[in-house]
């Protein structure tokens, strides 16, 4: 039995990141073993306060933490950051009072406290006057339900977290129904759009993606492609000079900076604000690009794959169809790969498939769909956390 870790956004109107929820659960190899909450929050604390560190789990974000009663009741939440965490009551969690009594401490002390998976009771109304976010399942319910729950809230004055949004329409549902934030991965999903042709703007960075993707590309090219958008030129030197690189010198062209620090870098972070350029899109959409790229590339490492340069490729342009609101079939058309990242893209076929399948099942939390590499569930976390580690350093190179 193993323990793995993930986490899930949370967004707030304008698609900013509020936060994420810590998501863990125990690898059974039987799947009826029951689901233990009390195992689950204390791998979210250990891990994220002790082992890899909240920073690198969530960068500069909350983190939602699932309590269960005894937490709720130990001395131990009393020492969490405040300011970065967001207490979650589950919903099993009985309204008694020393229950009530232990969370009036905590409000008092201006943690902020979320009920999860709220239904309203009579005698839930205690946790609803010290509650800060109600959460809300809105996946597969009546609206009529959900409206009937939003009203008996209201009177309570706390944000209302909608969860398990899955599609654009039960976000724009969400949105009309009163809610302020949204939880779920309706923004990897293609958006609604009544034209298959891109508007200019996307067809020029997809043009530019297909250019980089040519195997035969000089440092002159890629220099000549840059410079064709002034603000990306800009952008590109400005990550070059960061701290990141810490190189002896200022650099002043593309060119310089491709013997210095690597064509594939280059064209790497060509790619990466090529997509952060992209309107109307949240910026998490592009965290999750690098995440699974990275994820991809280190467990094909893991693998001893010989090149692992395509699974990182492959992670980085699978949410192209979200960023362009077209479906991958169609995207990948304008975009030299190789039949192996197109099948493994469209399809999840072949090793590199299998590859991005684990990727998504384990940031996703189905936990069932991360064996599809037959590696202990360990490796495969330790890759994700991998992944965080370098994301969370270039958190600020990308904003």
């Amino acid at each position: 039995m193993s323990t793995i870790l993930a986490r899930q956004p949370i967004h707030d109107h304008q698609l900013s990141l509020f936060g994420y929820e810590l998501l863990s659960r125990q690898i059974e190899t039987d799947p009826q073993t029951a689901f233990d909450g009390e195992a689950a929050t204390d791998t979210v604390m250990k891990k994220a306060f002790d082992e890899i560190g909240l920073d690198t789990l969530v960068g500069p974000n909350r983190a939602f933490i699932n309590l269960t009663e005894k937490w709720v009741l130990s001395e131990e939440c009393h020492s969490l950051p405040k300011d970065r965490i967001v207490l979650e009551v589950l919903e099993h969690v009985p309204p008694k009072q020393e229950v009530i009594s232990a969370l009036e401490r905590l409000h008092d002390k201006g943690y902020t406290i979320a009920l999860d998976d709220f239904v309203f009771h009579e005698d839930k109304v205690p946790f609803l006057e010290l509650a800060d976010i109600v959460k809300i399942d809105v996946l597969d319910k009546h609206p009529d339900y959900i409206k009937q729950q939003r009203d008996l809230v209201a009177p309570f004055k706390t944000k209302l977290l909608a969860e398990r949004v899955e599609s654009y329409d039960l976000y724009d549902s969400a949105k009309l129904w009163g809610f302020d934030l949204f939880q779920g991965y309706f923004f990897f999903q293609p958006g609604r759009v009544e034209s298959t042709t891109l508007p200019s703007n996307q067809m020029t960075t997809l043009t530019l993606l297909s250019k980089l993707q040519d195997p035969d590309i000089e440092i002159e090219d890629v220099d000549q492609i840059i410079k064709q958008d002034m603000s990306l030129s800009f952008k590109l030197l400005d990550y070059v000079n960061s701290a990141h690189f810490s190189l002896p010198q200022k650099i002043d062209s593309i060119p310089l900076a491709a013997r210095l620090v690597g064509l594939n870098q280059i064209k790497t972070w060509t790619i990466l604000l090529s997509m952060v350029g992209v309107p109307n899109k949240p910026f998490e959409l592009i965290v999750t690009s690098i995440v699974r790229a990275i994820m991809a590339e280190h467990l094909a490492v893991t693998m001893k794959v010989p090149d692992s340069e395509p699974y990182f490729t492959v992670g980085l342009f699978s949410v192209l169809d979200a960023l362009f609101d077209l479906p991958m079939a169609t995207i990948i058309q304008n975009i030299p790969l190789s039949e192996e990242s197109q099948d493994a893209l469209v399809f999840h076929e072949g090793m590199m498939g299998a590859t991005l399948k684990c990727v998504l099942s384990y940031e996703r939390g189905h936990w069932e769909g991360v064996n599809t590499l037959y590696l202990d569930a360990n490796v495969i976390q330790e890759s994700y956390f991998e992944a965080l580690r370098i994301t969370s350093n270039l958190w600020s190179l990308l904003r």
